[in-house]
């Protein structure tokens, strides 16, 4: 199939595909378009349609009458006649995904409307193509025309083409804009009376769900999750109306979100802290030979770290410590974290710019190695207390000048030994705490340098 060029026959029986319910279009890689314009018709019983990995893929309906000019993204149309725009009806459509289709650039390549009443599930997943997903067909000068100059939506709708959706989910789409386009001038009321879950994700150039001024109502929202958008400003130009949310999600971490009593003011808050940026999950810094530390650009601005659950540093040979108190502070979702083959690293978390009042707490943090750090002192050796509530792992090799753990208590609940390599089998041991145990490890080695000399 990967070959086939056209689905359907030119001439078709007049009943021919009128029960078809179920379509999976897949691995197509030099089809244009999936439907010929006469195939309208015969879809009112269709209740799924899937098309995934067809790479060439440029619109679902066919264009009739178009030039070669506008396949281009940007179209212009003026004065034309709401009679003539051809009208999309999917009755029974209840599930719509549009999956890893590069190409694609819009429904139907003209202006067109489209109806969805059935549709409650709509997936669009690398389709970097398209800019807007939906826009609405505004009407000016006179009450049967149409004026419009806005970038081709993958969608030309209206308030009401999506009375039943339950789950929009648009994910790792790299030219997309803006998911709902409304009039600037004109405060039109949005209403998603059903829609129970958004998640937005990895939409690098998404600026605003909607940058008009619709109001929006979204009266059984629950579930909002937003990862990867940098540039999301604000969530809509008008008023947003969701009153079962709760909180917005930014990973899949449960305990990495945020609410400041409405989706604008969070997105806006969310926005202004740059935890747009908050996707990745885990970092691994491998051979940065010029890092000296990890700091922002800007002297006052202190990094969130509070998506992180992995941080690995490797061979970072003119790192000297890795983190700041102020910066350990965002540290709520680390569960792992290991240092290892830095040759000059003093300290894990300095004490630089510093004024806490509080102890320093890492409720996650499970596993911590330390290997091959030959300039090490301690992890933290400014006079500040740690606690470490689901510590259980912690592995120390090859760090001779390592005195202590750090310069105020230390509180591990669940830890019970230090290992000194990173054999399953190696069974550690345990003297009474961590500096204490940091402490008799240093003096042990001492000792036996002396002997050795």
């Amino acid at each position: 199939m990967r070959s086939l060029i056209k689905i359907w026959d030119e001439q078709l029986d007049e009943d021919s595909f009128r029960k078809l319910d179920f379509l999976r279009v897949e691995y197509c890689e030099k089809l244009l378009n999936i439907f010929p314009i006469n195939m309208v018709g015969r879809l009112h019983n269709l209740d799924v349609l899937l098309i995934i990995y067809c790479v060439s893929l440029e619109e679902i309906f066919e264009p009739q009458g178009l030039d070669a000019d506008e396949s281009e993204a940007q179209i212009t149309a003026q004065s034309a006649l709401v009679e003539t725009t051809p009208n999309f009806v999917f009755p029974k459509v209840t599930s719509l995904g549009l999956w890893w289709l590069p190409n694609l650039k819009s429904f139907y390549s003209q202006i067109h409307s489209t109806e969805w009443p059935s549709l409650k599930n709509l997936h669009m997943i690398k389709c970097h193509k398209v800019q807007i997903l939906a826009s609405e067909i505004l009407r000016t000068s006179g009450e049967n025309q149409l004026e419009i100059q806005i970038e081709r939506p993958l969608f030309w709708v209206s308030k009401a083409t999506f009375p039943n959706l339950q789950e929009l989910m648009v994910e790792w789409n790299d030219d997309l804009k803006e998911i709902w386009h409304g009039d600037d001038d004109v405060k039109n009321d949005i209403t998603f009376t059903k829609l129970k879950s958004l998640q937005l994700k990895g939409l690098p150039r998404l600026a605003s769900f909607c940058l008009g001024s619709c109001n929006f109502e979204f009266s059984s929202l629950e579930d909002v999750i937003v990862m990867g958008c940098p540039n999301m400003m604000t969530f809509s130009g008008g008023e947003v109306s969701a009153p079962n949310l709760q909180e917005v999600k930014f990973t899949k971490d449960e305990g990495v979100k945020c609410w400041e009593a409405g989706l604008n003011p969070t997105i806006e808050q969310l926005f202004a802290e740059k935890i747009g940026y908050a996707v990745v999950t885990h970092l691994k810094l491998w051979q940065f030979l010029g890092l000296i530390g990890i700091r922002s650009k800007k002297p006052q601005e202190i990094l969130n770290f509070s998506w992180l659950c992995s941080l690995e540093i490797c061979n970072c040979g003119n790192l000297r410590y890795l983190l700041t108190l102020s910066m350990s502070l965002s540290l709520v979702s680390l569960k792992k974290m290991t240092v290892q083959n830095c040759e000059l690293l003093e300290q894990v978390i300095s004490e630089e710019g510093a004024s806490l009042k509080d102890d320093i707490v890492f409720t996650k943090l499970k596993s911590l190695e330390l290997k091959g750090l030959p300039r090490l002192e301690g992890f933290c050796l400014a006079h500040y207390n740690f606690e470490f509530t689901s510590l259980e792992d912690v592995i120390v090799m090859t760090c001779p000048y390592m005195m202590t753990f750090s310069g105020g208590e230390v509180s591990t609940p669940k830890l019970h030994k230090v290992k000194l390599t990173g054999d399953d089998e190696d069974e550690g041991c345990w003297e009474g705490g961590l500096n204490r145990r940091i402490h008799r490890l240093f003096t042990k080695k001492s000792v036996n340098d002396s002997k050795e000399d």
